[in-house]
């Protein structure tokens, strides 16, 4: 019986070897259930009529966010702040949601002898998400919680824990939360001019004219030491040019110059 020699071509185990080949890019399908008539105007607002007013909706919000997002993401510090508010204020409109949903769960079970089943959609529909920024999916928490409240203010109006009175009250109070956080994005601009903290700290014509229209900003915040949880990377630091003040590029040499073309 011969002894078995190893092969000096198979890698051995704990041996380096390098993949040659790329994986392809990350995707995933995100997915929004909505139960309610009402969670679903939340959701998509409403158009402006002669005889109402335009109200944002969530999918609106999500683009407008994508926007402010994507200014931060260019090193202007007051996206930085104004995401910081809509942030502060997104968390504020979930903890009053929820807040609601739990003391409404206790009124309908008040008398432990009398069983009251939340209702349930029997045919949820079910929107795709494809924000391209946290704060977006975050605020998909507002949409399911203001789902779950109109749940339960229908099973608290049908079975007489709460007034038609209360019902319209509480509905009007947390929808009313919600448009409040959705017309926030509103206030600021999404096109237009656009600074760095480099800018700012200079005091540059454009930042001057910043602080003149927005206000000054606080230390931290020039500094990025304070940002917003969901804050993107900053992709691009330093001076943001225009295209007309962007230096020109150097004109090429002729082919029997004796010096190199510069780049």
């Amino acid at each position: 019986m011969t002894e078995a020699t190893e092969d000096k071509n198979t890698p051995t185990e704990g041996a380096d070897t390098q993949i040659i080949q790329r994986p392809g890019k990350m995707k995933a399908d995100h997915f929004l259930t909505i139960e309610t008539r009402m969670a679903q105007q939340m959701y998509n607002g409403r158009e402006r009529t002669k005889d109402k007013e335009y109200i944002t909706g969530f999918n609106r919000f999500g683009g407008l966010m994508t926007s402010l997002y994507l200014r931060a993401a260019q090193d202007d510090p007051y996206f930085d702040l104004w995401l910081i508010n809509i942030e502060t204020l997104l968390l504020e409109t979930l903890d009053e949601l929820k807040a609601l949903n739990e003391q409404l769960t206790g009124l309908l079970n008040t008398n432990k002898k009398i069983e009251i089943a939340v209702p349930e959609s029997i045919n949820p529909i079910k929107v795709r998400l494809g924000f391209r920024n946290p704060y977006a999916f975050k605020a998909a928490d507002l949409i399911v919680e203001f789902d779950e409240i109109c749940k339960l203010l229908n099973a608290g109006r049908h079975t007489a824990r709460l007034t038609h009175e209360q019902f319209h009250h509480l509905r009007q109070r947390s929808s009313k939360a919600i448009r409040r956080l959705f017309e926030e994005p509103l206030k600021y601009p999404t096109k237009g001019m656009i600074i760095s903290r480099e800018e700012y700290r200079q005091g540059t014509r454009k930042a001057l004219e910043a602080i003149e229209k927005w206000g000054a900003l606080d230390d931290d915040i020039v500094a990025g030491t304070r940002r917003g949880a969901y804050a993107p990377p900053i992709r691009k630091a330093g001076f943001n040019l225009s295209s007309k003040q962007k230096p020109k590029r150097p004109a090429m040499k002729l082919k029997n110059s004796t010096e190199k073309p510069q780049n």
